[in-house]
């Protein structure tokens, strides 16, 4: 595995930016990115105007950088692992359909049960949370990393017909290409950022994280970048006051306006009355 099909990015491009992050309940973590900061404030502008209780999470300057040859080497060697048991899991999974006298020579039932005290049940039969075997089979005589490189090839020849179809998880970023960062990498020991997607109920949307090298993600990310400066917050949350006593100003008008309204509309309803009673 090389670095064109690892640690990729769905925002490939270098050079320094100005970041606008911003959020609300309603529509979660967004970012605008441009290229200077005049046209930054521009559209920070249009958005704080646009939407009511908007927080502003971050201003920045920043430069683009593409992965550290650390974290490309613990992508790949994480994505490796991913592979071996995602393959394991995959194929006993299937096995489910065998009687376990018909199990495969390289498979046989669990007859060693293990579990640790975190997650230890009182009754087990189906070993779920055994640490030895998937629901009560295990392989015999190979280790996963063995099986894989074994059997994997094989396996995705007899099963083409349906390995081509789109993992659920993918299915949303199925429009999105992912592709090798034209920044310049990372040093390996400078802090840099990810920008990630936090999609779903109760999500955060996009989100600013500090790339931790003992917390790694294989899923494409946005992009990785290296704050230049910590822009001023100030003006924008002078522009969000702005707004929000032009909104209030409006609310106040429009309320007394239909109060108007509803008074008068009163006065009318109270005059026919009398009027139909008057004679």
């Amino acid at each position: 595995m090389n670095n064109n099909e690892t640690a990729t990015v769905y925002f490939p491009f270098a050079g320094n930016y100005y970041l606008f992050h911003w959020y609300t309940y309603d529509n979660r973590g967004h970012i605008i990115l441009a290229k200077n900061e005049k046209s930054l404030y521009l559209i920070a502008e249009k958005i704080i105007d646009n939407y009511a209780g908007i927080q502003i999470k971050d201003f920045l300057k920043i430069e683009l950088v593409g992965p550290s040859e650390k974290l490309v080497k613990l992508i790949e060697n994480k994505i490796y692992e991913e592979n071996v048991q995602l393959f394991l899991r995959e194929v006993r999974a299937e096995l489910y359909c065998i009687e376990d006298t018909q199990l495969p020579k390289q498979f046989m039932v669990c007859d060693n049960y293990s579990e640790t005290e975190e997650k230890k049940l009182e009754d087990d039969p189906n070993h779920y949370i055994c640490d030895n075997c998937f629901e009560g089979i295990k392989l015999k005589d190979l280790t996963p990393e063995e099986f894989y490189h074994k059997y994997k090839n094989r396996w995705l020849e007899v099963h083409s017909d349906n390995c081509n179809e789109p993992k659920d998880e993918e299915e949303f970023l199925l429009s999105f290409k992912a592709e090798q960062s034209k920044a310049s990498p990372a040093r390996d020991d400078e802090e840099i950022y990810k920008v990630i997607d936090d999609f779903g109920p109760h999500a955060s949307g996009l989100c600013l994280e500090v790339l931790k090298y003992d917390d790694i993600r294989t899923n494409p990310v946005l992009f990785y970048f290296r704050k230049l400066e910590e822009l001023n917050k100030n003006t924008l949350e002078e522009i969000k006051d702005k707004y929000r006593k032009i909104t209030e100003m409006k609310t106040k008008k429009e309320d007394e306006e239909f109060n108007k309204r509803g008074i008068e509309r009163h006065r009318r309803i109270i005059e026919k009355v009398l009027k139909v009673f008057s004679e």
